[in-house]
C-alpha cells in the first residue's frame, strides 16, 4: 500500500479473513481495513464464507470466515 500500486491501478478489490475467533486476529484484519479505507477504498459487500460455518445446538451458525469486497473512489468519478 505504501507505493501507491493501489489506488493507482487497483479498481475494486476482494479480501477474505480466517480466524480462530481470537481477538488478536481481529484486530490484525480491522488494521488491513482501516488502510484500504485510507487509500480510497469503500466496502461494496461483506458476506459471510459458511465454508467456515460452526453449528451450536443445531440450530445457530457462527462463522469465523468473512469475504469484504471494495471500491476504488478514484475509478467511480472517472470519464470514459
Amino acid at each position: 500500500m505504501q507505493d501507491g500500486i493501489l489506488q493507482k491501478y487497483v479498481k475494486q478489490i476482494a479480501v477474505e479473513f480466517h480466524s480462530n475467533g481470537a481477538a488478536p486476529d481481529y484486530k490484525m484484519f480491522l488494521n488491513v481495513l482501516l488502510r484500504l479505507e485510507l487509500e480510497g477504498f469503500r466496502k461494496w459487500q461483506v458476506s459471510w464464507n459458511m465454508h467456515c460455518k460452526h453449528v451450536i445446538d443445531n440450530v445457530y451458525y457462527l462463522t469465523y470466515c468473512y469475504e469484504v469486497y471494495y471500491i476504488n473512489l478514484r475509478f467511480m468519478y472517472e470519464e470514459t
